[in-house]
């Protein structure tokens, strides 16, 4: 799948107001790993990435998940560079992930 697709979602137009709010916090949740790596508190890190894991699939933000899944496991492992590096990717997710909904 190329990069870009991976950035558009297709989101119930039920829960459109809910969206925001569910990105914004996200946003907060970059802040606290970007914190958490700062640190090199995992076990932080890795709880962040578990509730990041959970409400992604709710909103129907599968890639969310999936790099939280990936955040989760370089925090089990101490390892920092890919920790870090996996918190970027969502950051930049988080960027341009365009929104569309049915």
């Amino acid at each position: 799948m190329p990069e870009q697709e991976k950035y558009e979602v297709r989101i119930d137009e039920d829960i459109k107001e809910l969206i925001p709010e569910f990105l914004a916090g996200r946003g907060r949740d970059v802040t606290l790993l970007r914190e958490a790596v700062g640190k090199a508190d995992y076990r932080s890190a890795g709880r962040i990435a578990h509730a990041i894991k959970g409400s992604g699939g709710s909103y129907g933000f599968v890639r969310i998940s999936e790099l939280a899944k990936e955040i989760g496991a370089a925090a089990r492992n101490g390892d920092r560079e890919l920790l870090a590096a996996m918190v970027e990717r969502l950051a930049d997710y988080l960027a341009n992930v365009k929104v569309k909904y049915d």
